[in-house]
């Protein structure tokens, strides 16, 4: 067995509720749903144990400030991103975001855009293109 029970003890303290309550624009805005504040505890677990694992391979301890402020970029880099594919979507005339609105949004990182077609290839099915009949083509 590995000894991970004084690694794991280590992360216990990510496991709380974190600071940041709400996501709105400003403070008090939105009240986040039971289901964000569990995301949000999972991320910033997720965090804890990236950095301590990273932290291990360099020999160095990470401090709970470093994971906060993490967690927090984290945060802010999704809200941006939830907001910069509503606003692809709206442009589009849609109501939803789909994966083309996902795809703009990687369009300057072309690993994670090849990721993402990827993904999509093997996890979606294709959309379903209109096509003219015979009766639509006259």
């Amino acid at each position: 067995m590995r000894e991970t029970q004084g690694h794991d003890s280590d992360l216990d303290d990510f496991r709380e509720v974190p600071e940041r309550q709400s996501f709105g624009e400003e403070e008090g805005e939105v009240e986040e749903s039971e289901e964000m504040v569990a995301a949000s505890q999972e991320l910033k677990y997720a965090v804890a144990r990236i950095a301590h694992a990273q932290g291990q391979k360099g020999a160095v301890s990470i401090s709970k400030q470093l994971v906060g402020c993490i967690h927090e970029l984290a945060l802010d880099f999704c809200e941006t991103l939830q907001s910069d594919m509503e606003q692809f979507a709206k442009h589009a005339k849609r109501t939803t975001v789909g994966i083309d609105d996902v795809r703009l949004c990687a369009r300057r990182n072309p690993k994670l855009l090849q990721l993402l077609d990827d993904f999509a290839r093997a996890h979606l099915k294709p959309p379903n293109k209109r096509r003219k009949t015979d009766a639509t083509k006259a």
